[in-house]
């Protein structure tokens, strides 16, 4: 099963497998423990492959991007993408002035004193709400990603673009009525085809 899930693509490993991001994980616990005991990283996050490391010191972040250089190639056979980056984090001064810059992680942008949306996905967004008020019936996919989108907001600051550009267009309430009449639908299907068959589904199945 390995092999044929990590054959579907030519290099990298396959998007949309749950198994991609075990195998990630493990095969990185090394170097986690490697980054956090050995090289001493005080603040250190990993998503999968992509790493942030924290610190006061831009001359030990260098030593310490050399050495995970070196122990990608030498111990796992993997290299570091091309991209890597080390700059000062985001700060204000207390004469209101700002230095440095925000660090976009996983969709987000962090700052020191707030959180907010990667622009692409605050379009995305805000597009989606427009075209939801103009339909005549909104589709179980097209209520689930909206309040998927609802979700990236309520872990930042920024319910003013909320509020302006979103709330407008769309009914949150009827959304969630939407989504939780079709679960319940599909589970008593489901509970009704595994009385008649005497199999158990599998989720969604």
């Amino acid at each position: 099963m390995l092999e044929t899930i990590i054959k579907v693509v030519d290099t990298g490993i396959p998007l949309g497998f749950y198994l991609s991001q075990w195998l990630a994980n493990w095969y990185l616990t090394e170097l986690d423990h490697y980054i956090k005991e050995d090289l001493g990283a005080e603040y250190y996050i990993r998503y999968m492959d992509d790493m942030v490391i924290f610190g006061p010191n831009k001359r030990k972040l260098h030593k310490i991007r050399r050495e995970i250089e070196e122990y990608l190639r030498n111990n796992l056979g993997l290299e570091m993408k091309y991209n890597w980056q080390v700059f000062p984090f985001h700060y204000v001064r207390k004469d209101g002035s700002e230095i440095g810059r925000f660090l976009d992680f996983m969709g987000f942008r962090f700052y020191r004193d707030r959180v907010t949306l990667r622009k692409s996905i605050l379009f995305k967004a805000t597009r989606k709400a427009k075209r939801l008020s103009s339909k005549e019936k909104v589709t179980i996919h097209d209520a689930r990603q909206m309040l998927s989108y609802l979700g990236w907001f309520s872990a930042t600051d920024t319910y003013g673009i909320y509020k302006a550009r979103i709330k407008p267009y769309i009914n949150i309430q009827y959304l969630k009525r939407r989504v939780s009449n079709y679960d319940k639908r599909e589970k008593r299907r489901k509970n009704e085809l595994e009385e008649s068959t005497g199999k158990h589904l599998p989720a969604g199945g």
